[in-house]
């Protein structure tokens, strides 16, 4: 554990931020109050079969993906796998529903008994029989994905299936266009496989999609919960064609019908944003627009009433104290510190570092920038550790 706390501590002195979901709980400030909420009241509606959307909404380096990281560590302890995915520069998941699918089979996350099954493969290697049989008559799940599920799990550990035969259908559940599979040759090799098995394609991707995301619930844990991270659109969008942002955000939309329909039971769906979306998407998709933003607009002197269960939220109504506090910064001063005492890496005597936590805090607060959170974490933890 303390190489572990070392680690992070480098992570946060570089860059601000981490992936480490149980540290990044321990330094969380002011997320008390919906971490409750999260844990008493959203994730029992989920197990219970019901759906949760909701775009979390902030500034670069405000901390988005800290709760993410922090809300997906809750959710695992609860029972419920989890899906994270950053949508940078590097990945478009919404270009296609297939993309999108991809993206969620190779990214769902189970963590038991210590041990992390990452991607959907994994996911089904770990079940029992059981578990894999309860799939069977399953509405939700399509006929191929259930089939193809199935026959993965139950053949595994088969010996006198070849070894072909298992890789093939790791990469249709996968859905990697690179690997070529010829289905003739697949059922003449095992003819023992269910029938129908299929390729996700264009034409099936929003059934196979609303499978996978119901796919959990379905196979006994409590559900689902999918983070969509850097879901701001300027990252990967900003410059592609109207045609193109269009058909992302008729993507992005698509999946809010379906939950909204009740279509995903056993599903929560977290986007982490940037106000652009909501911008480009009352230009470019207003049909996206209206099923997202806030209607209380306030007048130019009035404060908005915080919603918490809004599912265009911003972050700093989900935060207590809020970032404009000078406690806020004290707080994350004093948890960063106890991360440097227990990993006997803080350098500095209490003397020093209330200096440091200060002159952090004022700038931070004197800062018109909005990464003024992962700037603090920087600085502060930069000068504490030796």
């Amino acid at each position: 554990m303390s190489s572990q706390k070392r680690d992070a501590l480098r992570q946060l002195a570089a860059n601000g931020t981490i992936a480490d979901s149980e540290i990044a709980e321990q330094i969380s400030v002011g997320l008390e109050g919906f971490t409750k909420r999260w844990e008493g009241e959203i994730l029992p509606f989920i197990a219970a079969g019901g759906s949760d959307l909701r775009f979390v909404v902030g500034s670069y380096g405000r901390g988005k993906t800290h709760l993410l990281r922090v809300l997906s560590k809750l959710a695992n302890e609860k029972g419920f796998l989890t899906c994270y995915t950053s949508c940078g520069t590097d990945a478009e998941p919404f270009e296609s529903l297939e993309m999108t699918y991809q993206a969620i089979a190779r990214n769902i996350c189970l963590r038991k008994d210590g041990e992390t099954y990452l991607g959907i493969h994994r996911v089904l290697e770990s079940l029992d029989n059981d578990q894999i049989m309860s799939l069977r008559n399953s509405h939700y799940v399509p006929a191929p994905l259930r089939n193809l599920c199935r026959a993965y799990r139950t053949f595994l550990h088969d010996k006198t299936i070849a070894r072909e035969t298992k890789a093939d259908l790791c990469e249709l559940l996968l859905a990697n266009k690179a690997h070529r599979v010829l289905f003739r040759e697949l059922f003449r090799r095992t003819p023992s496989l269910p029938r129908p098995i299929t390729r996700i394609g264009k034409r099936n991707a929003g059934q196979w999609l609303r499978g996978v995301l119901s796919l959990p619930k379905q196979l006994g844990f409590n559900g689902l919960v999918v983070f969509f991270d850097e879901t701001g659109a300027d990252l990967h969008i900003r410059g592609s064609s109207r045609r193109k942002r269009q058909e992302h955000m008729a993507n992005l939309r698509n999946l809010i019908d379906h939950m909204a329909v009740g279509d995903l039971p056993g599903c929560s769906i977290i986007y982490g944003v940037t106000h652009d979306l909501l911008e480009m998407a009352a230009e470019d998709y207003p049909a996206l627009a209206q099923r997202i933003e806030r209607t209380d607009i306030p007048q130019m002197w009035e404060e908005r009433q915080p919603n918490p269960r809004a599912i265009w939220t911003p972050l700093d109504e989900l935060t207590s104290p809020t970032p404009s506090s000078r406690n806020f910064y004290e707080s994350l001063g004093e948890r960063l510190t106890t991360l440097a005492k227990e990993s006997e890496m803080l350098a500095k005597n209490q003397l020093e570092v209330d200096q440091i936590i200060a002159e952090a805090a004022e700038m931070a607060e004197n800062s018109a920038q909005g990464d003024t959170i992962r700037t603090f974490v920087k600085r502060v933890t930069s000068q504490i550790i030796c």
